[in-house]
């Protein structure tokens, strides 16, 4: 499984690079790990920080918890750069590899992030926190990689979240426009019609040309984010193999649909399964065989 992944690592990254994950220094304590993956609009940065206040995640955790988002770990890589984010997108493209595969700017930094996300799985940053809380889209396949082909000690807990088409876009004009917007978008995009709405696509022809407020925005919002989960997929499937992207569900410990609940029954959901994973996997802790 793991073949195309370490190789698209040597490649882009270095020929030390597998050789510079295994030997970052092992943690000396146990530090607990959860990832939380899944498409936009899912849920997961909410997710994220609402997980810390938890009672179950506190009657655990004694110490700080570091949450990282790939956002932050884009702002780390281009820290270690010495650049700031749009310098680092310039930087990457610039040294784009276009022998193998034809790999656009994009992938280059796909590469560099999930190299980086390994690193911190591995321990290389926020040592010193009893928990990191990791939100993004390969997270759980990064941590995946690390608990079976180096020597990571703890277990992650993996975390998927998904909904529906529609409530995905619902969700996005309220985001990216307003709630009141959400509303007049929402009039046709009736409840019950989740098994009519199988993509963005087919919500972009149920709402274009109907009459309500911000209408050429809406439609303009949705035709350029409508491709963005399936993009990624064919991106990942190219770097790392068929197997190796977010949207796999045997990469996950939890999956959980937010359709139809709130945020508080979400991180409920997520706490408890989390500690009823701890007790089934040895608390989270690497049994290695000897």
């Amino acid at each position: 499984m793991w073949h195309q992944l370490e190789r698209t690592f040597l490649r882009s990254i270095g020929k030390q690079s597998l050789e510079s994950l295994a030997t970052i220094p092992t943690l000396m304590t146990q530090r607990f790990l959860i990832t939380v993956g899944g498409d936009q609009l899912t849920g997961k940065s909410t997710l994220s920080r609402d997980l810390v206040d938890t009672s179950q995640v506190q009657s655990i955790v004694s110490g700080s918890i570091a949450q990282r988002s790939t956002g932050q770990t884009m702002r780390d890589l281009a820290a270690d750069k010495g650049v700031d984010i749009g310098e680092l997108s310039h930087l990457l493209a610039s040294n784009t590899n276009k022998d193998d595969n034809d790999e656009g700017s994009t992938s280059i930094v796909d590469i560099n992030l999930d190299y980086k996300t390994c690193q911190i799985i591995m321990g290389k940053h926020e040592r010193d926190a009893s928990m990191l809380i990791l939100e993004g889209r390969q997270p759980a396949v990064m941590a995946s990689y690390c608990t079976e082909q180096l020597s990571v000690n703890q277990l992650p807990f993996r975390v998927y979240l998904k909904c529906s088409v529609r409530e995905q876009a619902l969700r996005y004009v309220s985001r990216e426009v307003s709630e009141t917007a959400r509303q007049e978008v929402e009039k046709y995009l009736p409840p019950g019609d989740d098994d009519q709405l199988l993509s963005m696509e087919s919500v972009l022809d149920r709402i274009t040309g109907q009459p309500f407020a911000g209408h050429d925005q809406i439609v303009a919002g949705f035709r350029a984010n409508m491709d963005r989960d399936a993009d990624d997929k064919k991106r990942f499937d190219l770097l790392y193999g068929e197997e190796c992207h977010y949207r796999n569900e045997q990469f996950y410990d939890l999956i959980v649909d937010t359709t139809n609940i709130g945020p508080q029954d979400k991180v409920q959901m997520v706490a408890d399964g989390w500690l009823e994973w701890l007790v089934e996997n040895n608390f989270g802790s690497k049994i290695v065989s000897t």
